[in-house]
């Protein structure tokens, strides 16, 4: 059956609050499985993915895949903002396997956070080849970008802007000020960042989005 969970979440509350706590006990006794996923090739059949989703027969994800042949482009510098936080720290790790020789991890602290232990031990393991260095940036400052890139004239091969910071609440309850402190790392630093790296001939330049960004976690 169609669930509108916008609508139902808002003019059902208790529905929906007895409908997540009987997923989540089905959940908890192994009785649900995962939804299926359907991959495309990104070259030759991204207009078919598409088309999938826009028949609305699906069940499941879609996702448009980029096959390891486009790992040879991952060999020199690469920054990432919001590099010290789990998702950027991921994304280095998977850089670093796919043969990137330097890592710059962009943060507005400058720090790694200290529950990052694990993934950053496994980032730094002696059989990694990447050099990681942590830069104090915010991704929304343009002065902050510019020095970021200024230093890596030459070397920068891709920026992958996963910056981001969470304004948790429902919809209803967001207001002017929380939007514009997601909004701000989000898309001035991608403008920043597209601003900043013009003269640069990079082979990828990566946005990661969220619903979460905008929603918060609830």
């Amino acid at each position: 059956g169609a669930i509108a969970i916008d609508t139902d979440w808002t003019n059902r509350p208790s529905w929906m609050h007895g409908m997540l706590n009987q997923l989540a006990r089905r959940a908890g006794h192994g009785c649900l499985t995962n939804l299926p996923l359907r991959s495309f090739d990104l070259e030759t059949q991204a207009e078919l993915a598409f088309r999938t989703l826009q028949s609305g027969l699906n069940t499941g994800k879609i996702v448009v895949r980029v096959y390891a042949r486009c790992k040879k482009a991952f060999c020199n510098t690469h920054a990432i903002t919001g590099g010290t936080g789990g998702l950027g720290l991921l994304t280095a790790r998977w850089l670093s396997d796919c043969g990137a020789s330097r890592l710059v991890l962009a943060s507005r602290s400058g720090k790694r956070s200290p529950d990052s232990a694990s993934e950053w031990s496994r980032l730094t393991a002696k059989e990694k080849n990447a050099e990681v260095v942590i830069q104090r940036c915010d991704s929304a400052d343009d002065g902050h970008v510019q020095r970021l890139t200024a230093c890596m004239l030459g070397q920068l091969e891709g920026i992958w802007h996963a910056a981001g910071v969470l304004s948790d609440s429902v919809l209803p309850s967001q207001t002017a000020s929380t939007m514009r402190f997601v909004y701000s790392p989000k898309v001035y630093g991608a403008w920043a960042l597209q601003h900043a790296s013009t003269a640069f001939p990079l082979h990828v330049f990566l946005q990661f989005s969220s619903m979460a960004a905008l929603l918060g976690n609830p």
